[in-house]
């Protein structure tokens, strides 16, 4: 299992993969540091998707952040009809 950051634009339009972690814990830890700067003045939401090997592997968990007042906040899904932002 890996676990993909992905950043997004308010509209979902734009997104970026930042990178990815072996464990949930290293992934939440870089999110909740900023690491990169992920949020680049540009990206509203990030997502933290653990997603298993495989073709066509969907994401059996997610955590949603959005950008407040300089941090990565907890948030619902913006996007509750789309997965897989990380793989496409």
């Amino acid at each position: 299992m890996i676990h993909l950051i992905t950043a997004l634009t308010k509209n979902g339009r734009i997104s970026r993969t930042f990178g990815y972690y072996a464990t949930e814990a290293e992934a939440l830890e870089a999110v909740k540091e900023n690491r990169g700067g992920m949020d680049e003045c540009l990206y509203e939401y990030a997502v933290i998707e653990a997603v298993p090997p495989g073709i066509f592997a969907s994401a059996e968990a997610t955590h949603w952040f959005q950008w407040a007042n300089q941090a990565w906040t907890p948030c619902e899904c913006p996007f509750p009809h789309v997965t897989n932002f990380g793989i496409g």
